[in-house]
């Protein structure tokens, strides 16, 4: 109301339109290697007013390029992801879904500034704003979460794979071969040439060896006589009647022990915790080296760690 000469005239003031700040999220999957940021930021922004395109640093777990796009004042989600169906980028039509997540509108950090405030606060209240810490989640949960969640799915599924069964390897095996067990290392790699004839053995890892033969009468002769082998082996059988356990040899160094706990026995117990000792960090005192201890494990672990 404004006074005048008469009493008081109403006025009525023109309302300001809200500015529709919403901030609309997209994920892309399937962009080519090399796409930049720059150029999906170009490709998408003909649809709209694009404030963040945020680019994969690695691939999915199908081992596709995916990235994150904001629109701001998209009227409706929806229709802006129909409307995205179909794009392409270098010829290769994307895959483009609405994320569920709604994001707080970007005008909530600009309805309390005063307007008095100077030159400097105004020009930071419209710096790009920071998304909040929830931002990209979908039912609570992070992308990283759900992708961890559908690899373990995609690795626990299971499929059949059918081997060929008739190898060249089984005809060799049969009845033509044995394998043994060698009482170390250094017996497996000391077996003499007159014996063992370097092209007739194999290494099959972990202590054991595999022996072929011309045929299975002189491979059943060579098993029958111990005399021969029982020196260099615990064992020996026909292969083909084996399945062997996964084992390997790991050599492990340990570092950092006491000069005082230097012994056989301490350097066994540690690294006994990794697997059984056969080749310990024997002889000590003749050693010359005492930066380190070095031994070897027989175990069933795939990995070291």
């Amino acid at each position: 109301m404004l006074p005048n000469s008469g009493g008081w005239t109403e006025v009525r003031r023109k309302k300001t339109t809200a500015t529709n700040m919403e901030i609309t999220n997209l994920y892309v999957v399937g962009f080519p290697d090399g796409v930049r940021k720059s150029e999906l930021w170009k490709l998408f922004a003909r649809f709209g007013q694009v404030v963040d395109v945020y680019l994969g640093r690695k691939k999915d777990y199908r081992m596709k390029n995916f990235a994150f796009v904001r629109f701001r004042g998209v009227e409706d989600e929806k229709v802006m992801e129909e409307r995205l169906q179909g794009t392409t980028c270098r010829d290769v039509i994307l895959n483009i879904n609405l994320s569920k997540h709604k994001r707080k509108p970007l005008r909530a950090a600009h309805q309390n500034v005063p307007q008095h405030q100077n030159s400097r606060n105004n020009i930071a209240a419209h710096m790009p704003m920071s998304y909040p810490p929830t931002a990209g989640f979908r039912d609570k949960r992070t992308f990283a979460q759900v992708m961890s969640e559908s690899r373990r799915d995609n690795m626990t599924s299971t499929r059949t794979i059918t081997l060929n069964s008739e190898t060249a390897m089984k005809t060799w095996m049969n009845g033509k071969t044995l394998i043994g067990e060698a009482h170390s290392i250094d017996h497996m790699a000391n077996l003499p040439a007159s014996t063992f004839m370097k092209e007739n053995v194999k290494y099959l890892g972990s202590l054991n060896i595999v022996l072929g033969f011309g045929s299975s009468v002189m491979a059943r002769e060579f098993l029958e006589a111990k005399n021969i082998w029982q020196d260099w082996f615990k064992w020996m059988k026909h292969a083909e009647q084996l399945e062997l356990p996964y084992e390997r040899i790991a050599w492990i160094k340990i570092i950092g022990l006491p000069l005082r706990l230097f012994d056989e026995e301490n350097f066994s117990k540690i690294a006994g915790s990794f697997g059984k000792v056969i080749a310990p960090f024997d002889n000590i005192s003749t050693r010359k080296d005492y930066s380190m201890g070095k031994l070897g494990v027989l175990t069933s672990q795939k990995k070291n760690g």
